[in-house]
């Protein structure tokens, strides 16, 4: 970790470190490429990597592995779903 910002290049590489080859070829078509990621020992992540206003973007979302049982949603029981 680092207190720098990211410069436009180092987001680039970024992206491109974390695609396959085939997500690379989409991404560099189309301008925007998503895909999942599973690093060991850190979790799933969905990733879009996307050109904005001429600048590379990356945003990755937790994918968690364990499914929450509807009764720890917080909803009151007649509108939960049965589990």
């Amino acid at each position: 970790m680092s207190n720098q910002p990211l410069t436009p290049a180092h987001t680039v590489d970024l992206a491109r470190s974390i695609m396959n080859d085939r997500q690379a070829a989409d991404f560099e078509e189309n301008k925007e490429c998503n895909f999942a990621i599973n690093p060991a020992g850190i979790g799933r992540f969905r990733v879009n990597a996307f050109v904005q206003q001429a600048n590379v973007g990356i945003v990755l979302r937790v994918i968690t592995t364990t499914i929450p049982r509807s009764r720890n949603w917080g909803c009151r029981p007649c509108s939960r779903m049965s589990s």
